[in-house]
């Protein structure tokens, strides 16, 4: 009995790993592998294992045809992973030579590392078949913020069999917890742009958070080394100004030393200061459409000081697309900072982080009269277990005696496999030049279902009258708002090479305390997805809209398309009709609106690319033209290598009369290590009237030009 007992339960132990999935087991290496592309090395024999990819998007679960051999590996300063892709066509893949993080159109390859084992967030680094490398942090629902950069060394090459992939990454990149016995969470991505499908190793099941989903590895006795980084930058722009028809004003040159100092202690906190900071911008902002805007427009960050480790500053139950609340941390409210300081880091199954900075306000009309604003951010995350915690927020800006203070606290919670609750709820104390002191309360709650077949997504959102919170992004306040949104999908089997289909219901109601109006949105719409990457929609959306003392109803009619045919061109296009609101403080009106807009990327090499977008929005009265606004933004990119190219480009808005063209010369060895010089002009449509100039009639001249070079330096020590 006792031996027949013992050999169930022998039996158990070794089956279970099975009945969970394929096991990956890294191997110690003493010899390191060459990061080439090259999967000979003798580091690499024996270690590789034929994993199961399966569809994650657009069909969970789906088959995934490609094979794929994953090589895993470590020392005592790197993580090692290599990938060999079998393609029946080796020819058509897409991957040629780009800037850093320009992949996600490629087939690629992704590594996701939770390295922490909390289950909040993690790494991902992407290589393309010819080793460019795109980098981030993948939040839980798997969305990957591409704005930090990271150090670590990629390799790759198209066989004829498919395409080979090396990864190297050092230990000093990823934060880890010290002991004997270091476990992470891993997982591997595959995109394929000809079958439209990513691909997964383990599956990603809907309703669970990514990093709950990823493979469980052990690395022994990983050292924790201290790492510390000095970067100095030097930046010179030199800008003039038209004065006149025939005279140009004196050029005003600025030159700038800066210093940015990082430490990271125990692989797991990093403590960053800037001297001087380096806040530059290598390039300028994409236009927007500007004009009959009823909310303020978002411009997303391009300082890399303001762009890596932000993600733990962010709160449950927000983001940007149809919530009020896009984020509590917008840093482009910090306008010209003086310094800056940030920590982040975990401690135990804490995730926090500590941002300080100090914001020039000179030459801008600010109430307080001040010349210098404090902006002060702490955040702490305690993990629950799972990819659930509950967290505290505290934002304050103070300008001379004006300040404004926010603090409060939030939670996610995922009750079953499918459903999540998430909540925030905020106060303030904001006292501005001689009103009094104001108190508002902000709060949201979010119920979330996903599951292969069905997304529900309910939302409700409170904002007092008098809620303010200067380092956010915020649309409005003082309203209350309930959205939902019921998308069953279906995966047709043999019909059309249709992949999947979804229906789309969504609705909106946004209560204003202010006017007492009320303004709602309906939609129905209808989704198709197909190999190719081919994605069709259409929607018909119904509007209520309250503005100044009057409730507009209108409908629209809305359709979407995209598309990769072939490695070389991709396509994009919009089209929307319908009512439309005129946005006056004295003559609003309801009249008619199209819009639509066009983009694409032609790629004739694996060097070169011509990205180009244009859209255009017009608005009528009865039959006569209101506005049109064109704009068009087109750019040129020749990559002589992966770590250098050259960009032009050129923008246009047809509201401003506005020609802006740059061209940009960058190198980037690694993230850090760059050199950019760049050349900016803008031409205006003007006429210069004896003493001053008379705007948006006569030729285009060009009225402003800049130079601009930067180098900077990483030292890792």
């Amino acid at each position: 009995m006792k031996q027949t007992l013992f050999l169930i339960i022998t039996a158990l132990l070794i089956a279970v790993p099975h009945l969970w999935g394929e096991e990956l087991v890294p191997a110690f290496v003493k010899t390191p592998p060459k990061i080439d592309g090259d999967l000979s090395d003798q580091a690499w024999q024996g270690l590789g294992r034929e994993l199961t990819f399966v569809g994650y998007t657009p069909s969970l679960g789906s088959p995934f045809p490609r094979k794929t051999i994953v090589y895993t590996a470590y020392d005592q300063k790197n993580l090692y992973f290599a990938f060999l892709c079998e393609d029946p066509n080796p020819s058509q893949l897409k991957g040629g030579i780009a800037p850093r993080d320009k992949v996600n159109d490629h087939d690629y390859i992704m590594v996701m590392i939770d390295s922490q084992n909390l289950h909040q967030s993690g790494f991902a680094f992407v290589v393309n078949p010819n080793g460019v490398q795109g980098d981030g942090i993948m939040d839980n629902d798997g969305n990957v913020d591409r704005d930090p950069d990271f150090v670590w060394t990629s390799g790759g090459r198209i066989t004829e069999k498919g395409y080979q992939v090396e990864i190297a990454l050092p230990l000093r990149t990823i934060r880890f917890k010290r002991g004997k016995e270091v476990s992470m969470n891993i997982g591997f991505a595959r995109r394929d742009v000809r079958l439209g499908i990513t691909a997964t190793w383990p599956i990603l099941a809907t309703g669970a958070g990514v990093t709950t989903r990823l493979h469980p590895m052990t690395f022994k006795d990983l050292p924790s080394p201290m790492t510390a980084e000095i970067l100095p930058s030097f930046t010179s722009s030199s800008n003039r100004v038209r004065e006149s028809q025939e005279r140009w004003g004196s050029r005003d040159a600025h030159n700038d030393v800066g210093i940015n100092m990082k430490a990271t202690f125990h692989s797991s906190i990093t403590a960053e200061v800037t001297i001087n900071p380096d806040f530059s911008q290598v390039e300028s902002d994409s236009y927007q459409v500007e004009v009959n805007q009823r909310f303020p427009l978002f411009y997303g960050e391009k300082r890399p000081f303001f762009m890596e480790g932000m993600g733990v500053f962010e709160l449950a139950a927000s983001g940007n697309g149809d919530f009020l609340f896009y984020t509590p941390l917008n840093t482009r409210n910090i306008v010209a900072p003086l310094w800056g300081a940030k920590v982040t880091g975990t401690q135990g199954q804490h995730q926090f982080g500590l941002l300080l900075s100090e914001d020039d306000l000179q030459g801008r009309d600010d109430p307080s009269g001040s010349d210098k604003a404090l902006f002060t951010v702490l955040r702490d995350r305690r993990s629950l277990g799972g990819d659930n915690y509950v967290g505290f927020l505290y934002s304050g800006r103070e300008a001379g005696d004006d300040y404004n203070r926010v603090a409060g606290m939030d939670f996610s919670l995922r009750t079953f496999k499918d459903q999540q609750f998430s909540f925030y709820v905020m106060a303030n104390r904001t006292k501005s030049g001689e009103e009094a002191v104001k108190k508002g309360i902000a709060s949201a709650v979010r119920y979330l279902h996903s599951s292969r077949r069905l997304y529900l997504d309910l939302l409700w959102e409170h904002f007092d009258t008098d809620f303010n919170m200067e380092s956010a992004y915020l649309t409005r306040n003082g309203v209350d708002k309930f959205q939902f949104g019921f998308v069953p999908q279906f995966f047709p089997k043999n019909f059309l090479s249709l992949q999947r289909y979804d229906t789309i219901i969504f609705g909106q109601t946004v209560r204003d305390h202010r006017t007492g109006l009320d303004d709602q949105v309906f939609v129905v719409g209808h989704r198709f997805i197909l190999p190719h990457s081919v994605t069709l929609r259409g929607d018909f959306m119904a509007f209520q809209e309250g503005w100044i003392d009057k409730e507009y109803l209108f409908n629209k009619g809305r359709f979407q398309a995209s598309c990769q045919p072939t490695k070389w061109l991709t396509l994009s296009g919009r089209f929307e009709f319908g009512g439309q609101l005129f946005y006056s403080e004295t003559d609003p009106f309801q009249g008619h609106g199209i819009s639509y807009s066009l983009d694409s990327e032609f790629q004739p090499t694996g060097s070169l690319s011509l990205e180009s977008g244009f859209s255009r929005e017009r608005l009528t009265r009865e039959g006569s033209k209101v506005y049109t606004v064109d704009l068009f933004d087109g750019r040129l990119t020749y990559n002589i290598n992966k770590h250098l190219f050259l960009r032009t480009t050129l923008r246009y808005n047809s509201y401003r009369k506005e020609w802006l063209k740059d061209l940009l010369f960058s190198f980037t060895y690694i993230p850090g290590t760059v050199v950019h010089l760049g050349y900016g002009a803008l031409d205006v449509k003007q006429r210069w009237d004896e003493d001053h100039w008379t705007h948006r009639i006569g030729d285009y001249m060009k009225v402003k030009e800049s130079l601009f070079f930067k180098v900077s330096y990483l030292w890792r020590i």
